[in-house]
Formats: C-alpha cells, sequence, structure tokens
C-alpha cells in the first residue's frame, strides 16, 4: 500500500510504507523528528503513520518468532545443563570462602588482643601465610534492632503509598514536600 509522507511543507513523497521502515529505519527516525505537528492534518498524518509503524512492528515480530522461540529453548537447555555442573562448583566455593573468613576474622581478633597491635593500628595484622587466590575485605553491615529510634536523615519516602494517593486523586492531591505534575502518556491502538 502507498501511502504519502510529508517529509516538507507541502511535499509529498509516495513509497511503500512497509518497504520504508524496515529498510532504513533511520529515515523513519529522522523522518518522525522532522514531522510538523501544527494542525489538525499533521496530527492525522502522524496518527496514520504510528499506525502503520505499529502493524510493521508486529510483523517484524511475527517474522522472528519461531526461530527466536527455537533459539530460547536451546538457551534454556544449555543454561540448565550449565548449571547443574557449576552448581556443585558454587557450593564448594562458598562453603570454602565462609571457612577461610571465620578463620581470618579469628585471626584478627586473636591478633588484636595481643599487646602489639592495637585497635589504632595503621594497618590490620597480616594473614599467617601468602595467599595466591584469596583476598579479605574488611565489611561491616548492620541490621535494625529497634525502628523507633533511627534519626530522620536514615529514613525513607514511601515511595509506594505516594504513588497510590497521586494516582487516586491526580492534580488534587497535595502532599507536604511531593510536586505532584501531569505527565501524559500516548498508547496506540491495536
Amino acid at each position: 500500500m502507498k501511502i504519502p509522507y510529508k517529509t516538507e511543507p507541502d511535499n509529498f513523497v509516495s513509497m511503500d510504507h512497509k518497504q520504508f521502515v524496515t529498510s532504513n529505519p533511520e529515515h523513519v527516525m529522522d523522518l518522525v523528528m522532522n514531522m510538523p505537528l501544527h494542525n489538525d492534518m499533521d496530527m492525522s498524518m502522524a496518527d496514520v503513520m504510528i499506525g502503520r509503524i505499529r502493524a510493521d512492528k508486529i510483523s517484524v515480530e511475527t517474522q522472528y518468532k519461531e526461530p527466536v522461540a527455537r533459539a530460547f529453548q536451546a538457551h534454556k537447555k544449555l543454561t540448565k545443563e550449565r548449571g547443574k555442573i557449576i552448581e556443585n562448583y558454587d557450593w564448594a566455593e562458598k562453603l570454602l570462602k565462609e571457612k577461610m573468613k571465620v578463620y581470618h576474622m579469628a585471626t584478627d581478633r586473636k591478633a588484636l588482643a595481643e599487646k602489639e597491635v592495637t585497635t589504632t593500628s595503621i594497618t590490620p595484622p597480616k594473614p599467617r601465610s601468602v595467599l595466591n587466590h584469596t583476598t579479605f575485605i574488611e565489611k561491616w553491615k548492620f541490621r535494625i534492632t529497634d525502628e523507633t529510634k533511627i534519626p530522620r536523615n536514615y529514613m525513607m519516602p514511601n515511595d509506594k503509598s505516594i504513588g497510590e494517593t497521586v494516582r487516586s486523586m491526580g492534580g488534587m492531591a497535595k502532599i507536604n514536600g511531593v510536586q505532584v505534575y501531569r505527565d501524559d502518556e500516548v498508547r496506540i491502538k491495536p
């Protein structure tokens, strides 16, 4: 089907839309970027174009659906086989790392208890043996014991609750410290 495309004011080019979209996607991007939207006629042309683009996109997706499905099944099978093999290595590595961590932390505690090493020492105690494949990184973690004692600067807003209020009330929503604004979405009918 031939469709007129407005490339410049009062200049129409007729070409096969699907051929145009699939063979030169960069041209489509240029066309869309330069497409004027100043009146209802321009809006109608944009609507026709977006409908054709959607149809072409669906056609390309349909064309690739079966080969992609076969490739996905092969990928899943290989990934599952690889996962079964790697699982044992992961388990062994995890167990060994945990044992090494426990030993390393116990050695540090023991070294810190000795008189010549203090908590203000510049460098931590060295391991008793040289390790070629392993390093230890000091990490600090936390767990909350009483939420009521946490200072406000460590609190986080409840985005889900704010979003629900704004969606239900729209421009009428008033929440201190929150700006409510409109950001429309364009949807394409199938």
